[in-house]
């Protein structure tokens, strides 16, 4: 079913037939926006190749992409402008949201950051996202679908009583 965009935290649906030789039963239930089209997917990360400008110990950036529970990559120290974590995706991609996973170390997501985009690595433009969450899952929607090789998040925050660590990274299109 389809209906005008709601913002709300609860959905119900109520049954209203009376049916008694029928069980009601529902196998799958989504809900999605942009009027009906499915969410964003992630990518498969299995060629992707992480790099951080800081690592802490064995908190490499591998482990923020691994989808192994209880690893993650960390910077090793408080968060300050200009660190940053960056994906090789290997391939130019579409892509249209990214999302960091902090939890678990609730208080070290990127306090600020700015998303850049690259398809050599080197020349990185102007951002084409920014913000200053609140949790530890951060999830950047894009306003405009996005075609890049490389993803670099730049940290905006000066927080230094929190290192900043990543559980998992997705790139979904």
């Amino acid at each position: 079913m389809t209906f005008a965009p709601q913002t709300k935290r609860y959905l119900r649906v109520v049954q209203t037939s009376a049916t008694p030789a029928s069980w009601w039963s529902i196998y799958d239930f989504n809900v999605w926006n942009n009027h009906g089209n499915p969410p964003p997917v992630a990518y498969a990360r299995t060629s992707w190749t992480p790099t951080a400008s800081s690592t802490g110990g064995t908190d490499t950036p591998a482990k923020a992409i691994d989808a192994v529970a209880g690893t993650r990559w960390s910077s090793g120290a408080g968060q300050a402008p200009g660190q940053w974590f960056q994906i090789d995706m290997g391939v130019a991609q579409p892509f249209v949201e990214l999302v960091m996973d902090s939890t678990g170390s609730n208080n070290d997501y990127a306090h600020g950051y700015q998303v850049f985009v690259s398809n050599d690595g080197v020349n990185w433009g102007t951002a084409v996202a920014t913000g200053t969450p609140t949790g530890p899952v951060v999830t950047v929607s894009l306003s405009a679908t996005q075609t890049a090789r490389y993803v670099r998040v730049v940290q905006t925050s000066t927080t230094p009583g929190s290192w900043w660590s990543m559980y998992d990274v997705n790139i979904l299109h």
